[in-house]
């Protein structure tokens, strides 16, 4: 989807619609010609053009010069459209500085239509790629979430589900395979090098489960390069040490690190 065109015009329209027009005004001085610059003010000229020969010669009569299209009322009608246009893809605006969209909010309205489901003011780095086996995947994302630059997200199987809550982040190069499920929570950080599968992506003994769902719970923080495997859930408010490989099942509130992963605290709070 080639979104910068759309971006390219919607500043031209945002900053060059403030063009002066101008007008005579003979009210006060016949022999200045008033320049109106819509928002910015008004300045006035002091050069008169008079007419030379003919009715009015000598008078001090203004020529009256043509409007532009977009001054006065019609280019804040326009601007206050686009800016509505602008606000409902997302912008920020710093202080004292012009409108500008933000890139990553751009990104995000690409990927909406390769979704199942979506909330809004998703953000989406560069490089963020997903991959749909077959039509019968599902990918629903909650609102506010933020994937950064490198996020693989894939999945393999028909009737592969990923569920993402809402204001949930996935740092840079975080990785989500799924052959069934795997849902995530709201509110949870996740930093870059993760990998979650739900699968062994083959059978080391025939009567195991090659498979299985993983559910991480709201509010849980997961270190770098953390591996979490089949099969295990993570309770609401957890935290998973960096370079933990988890295998079994993490109580709420838990701290745990190590490979395989052991719970080092109890009860433990954390926040931003």
């Amino acid at each position: 989807m080639r979104v910068w065109p759309v971006v390219a015009l919607s500043y031209v329209l945002l900053m060059g619609l403030d063009q002066p027009s101008y007008s005579a005004d003979a009210s006060d001085d016949p022999d200045r010609t008033t320049v109106v610059a819509g928002e910015r003010g008004v300045a006035k000229s002091s050069n008169p053009i008079r007419a030379e020969n003919g009715p009015g010669a000598g008078e001090g009569v203004g020529r009256q010069a043509p409007k532009t299209v977009l001054g006065g009322r019609r280019a804040r009608s326009l601007r206050s459209r686009v800016g509505a246009r602008l606000r409902a893809w997302g912008y920020r605006r710093p202080e004292g500085g012009f409108r500008r969209v933000v890139p990553s909010r751009l990104r995000g309205l690409a990927l909406r239509r390769r979704l199942d489901s979506c909330g809004g003011r998703l953000e989406v780095g560069p490089g963020m790629s997903l991959f749909r086996s077959n039509r019968d995947v599902h990918v629903a994302v909650g609102e506010h979430v933020q994937l950064w630059a490198g996020v693989r997200i894939r999945l393999w199987q028909p009737g592969a589900e990923v569920e993402i809550g809402d204001g949930t982040l996935l740092e840079r190069r975080t990785e989500i395979d799924a052959h069934r499920s795997v849902s995530i929570g709201s509110d949870c950080l996740i930093s870059w090098d993760v990998l979650i599968m739900d699968s062994d992506f083959h059978r080391v003994e025939p009567q195991m489960e090659e498979s299985a769902p993983i559910r991480i719970g709201d509010h849980v923080w997961i270190g770098a390069r953390v591996t979490i495997l089949k099969g295990v859930t993570v309770g609401d408010g957890a935290v998973i040490g960096a370079g933990s490989v988890v295998t079994s099942d993490v109580p709420p509130a838990a701290v745990v690190a190590g490979v395989p992963a052991r719970i080092v605290r109890r009860n433990a709070a954390w926040e931003v």
